[in-house]
């Protein structure tokens, strides 16, 4: 009978399930692949398919033939490991969200019995009180909050000023006003009838671009108070460690080939400084860094866990694909290479999308529209 041989935690973000396969079950499934493989061997003088077994046998090349049969195995029974892993993590209430077949170990694969051995890695949502972020309560966002926000007057102003100088370099008679334009341009009379009617255009994209900036703001309000309220919580050290490492050689290398400043590099990199910390050594501008990528990670995963445990309705495959073509036809929109593979324009998608939906799911949590 097949079963489950050793289950357990290698890390808190890492279940290893260990799998065997009954000496009967795996004779019988190994057979018939090896009938399979006999079925294509291809020797002079017979026709294929025709070849005797003994003969084929001695034509199929062993290593590549156990290989065969150990991916043809892992194939065959790796889902039915998959729902063993799932329901040993619910009764922790834990949850997976990757799972990884591997034989890269000598006590797997084929058994001195006859029976097969794989393992199952699976990677988890890191364990996360999310009660706190029930209770965040956040200040109402106004237009004084939109720093960089131009004023409706200086968006009256500019816009007039292109429009009247648009106007002028497309027609030979030059107009001195907008007023003197919208009575004598009949293209610009079939686009609004006075100039009343462009003040009202105007307005409605004035007010259009502040929701914007607002709801924009709110997010971000509200990202900094989850990643502030909700505790710490387990995630993979080395992931922090690699990406820290590799935007800190990034800023030294900047540094030493334009000759400027590591706090200058570090400040071309866009990356926050909210408190404006001293970034002049190595040493600071790697804590700043530091900082950053930790509380990436942390979005990251609390995000993600948001998504996994409590939004509904889940990503559709039509959806995500959708998201793809959207990206792959503009990759300068969403920030990301055109020479991406396809697997990758998947993730992007997915990551996307579904920390599009976890936000949703806090704003609903805490009460705010976004």
């Amino acid at each position: 009978m097949s079963q489950v041989t050793d289950s357990k935690y290698l890390t808190p973000l890492v279940f290893s399930l260990d799998y065997n396969i009954s000496k009967a079950e795996y004779q019988t499934f190994k057979q018939r692949i090896i009938d399979q493989l006999i079925q294509s061997v291809e020797v002079e003088g017979f026709r294929k398919g025709k070849v005797p077994e003994q003969l084929a046998l001695k034509n199929l090349d062993p290593e590549k033939t156990s290989q065969t049969v150990a991916q043809e195995t892992i194939v065959k029974f790796a889902p039915e490991t998959f729902e063993q892993a799932k329901n040993l993590l619910i009764k922790d209430n834990r949850t997976s969200i990757d799972f990884n077949v591997t034989l890269n170990d000598p006590i797997l694969g084929e058994q001195e019995d006859n029976s097969f051995t794989f393992r199952v890695l699976a990677t988890l949502l890191p364990q996360i009180d999310i009660g706190p972020i029930s209770k965040i309560k956040l200040v109402p966002i106004t237009e004084a909050d939109l720093p960089q926000r131009i004023t409706r007057e200086e968006l009256f102003t500019r816009e007039k000023a292109n429009l009247l100088a648009g106007l002028n370099k497309e027609n030979a008679a030059q107009y001195a006003t907008l007023s003197e334009a919208f009575e004598k341009d009949e293209n610009l009379q079939k686009q609004f009838k006075a100039e009343a009617d462009f003040d009202t255009f105007l307005n409605r994209i004035f007010d259009q671009e502040t929701e914007y900036l607002m709801s924009r703001a709110r997010q971000q309000q509200l990202i900094k108070a989850i990643i502030n309220d909700v505790p710490d919580f387990d995630i993979n050290e080395d992931g922090i460690n690699a990406e820290v490492t590799r935007i800190v050689t990034v800023v030294q290398k900047e540094s030493e080939a334009a000759k400027i400043s590591l706090e200058q590099a570090f400040k071309n990199t866009g990356l926050p400084n909210p408190d404006n910390q001293s970034a002049k050594s190595i040493v600071e501008v790697t804590g700043l860094i530091n900082h950053y990528v930790k509380s990436e990670f942390k979005l990251m995963w609390l995000l993600r866990y948001i998504y996994e445990t409590k939004s509904e309705p889940k990503l559709t495959s039509e959806e995500l694909e959708t998201t793809v073509r959207d990206i792959q036809r503009e990759p300068e929109r969403f920030g990301v290479s055109k020479d991406l593979s396809q697997e990758e324009y998947q993730n992007v998608a997915f990551d996307r999308s579904m920390r599009t939906r976890a936000i949703q799911e806090v704003a609903r949590i805490v009460g705010v529209s976004l």
